[in-house]
């Protein structure tokens, strides 16, 4: 997952350059991430609703035919973006409270533990 790193450092530095304010969405519970995503500073959010989760397929999904979000789950992510690019254009920097993530490094940081739900938007 290196390149990943490697393009969104890339990401960022060209949105500096452009004055475009920046803001990533994690959608898995992944303390690698985080901590990269810290490290470099950049500005993001996570969404509450992880593959991880006992009943996500059946709660969060268009289960049984699709592996998508449903209304519900579209909504949840929505409104989480939506709170921190508020956050992000009113004050400039937006991260969420550490103290609310699963900050667990038993994960490697080479993504190894990630599954395979990951859907990259930029």
């Amino acid at each position: 997952m290196e390149t990943d790193r490697h393009i969104l450092l890339i990401i960022k530095h060209l949105c500096k350059k452009h004055n475009i304010p920046l803001l990533l969405a994690c959608t898995e519970e992944t303390p690698a991430q985080y901590q990269f995503l810290l490290k470099n500073n950049f500005d993001w959010c996570v969404v509450p609703i992880s593959p991880q989760h006992p009943g996500y397929a059946k709660e969060w999904t268009l289960f049984p035919f699709d592996a998508h979000y449903n209304t519900k789950a579209t909504d949840v992510v929505a409104e989480t973006i939506h709170i921190a690019l508020k956050d992000l254009l009113d004050n400039g920097r937006t991260k969420p409270p550490i103290e609310k993530l699963n900050m667990d490094r038993n994960q490697n940081d080479d993504f190894s533990a990630v599954d395979k739900f990951i859907y990259p938007v930029f």
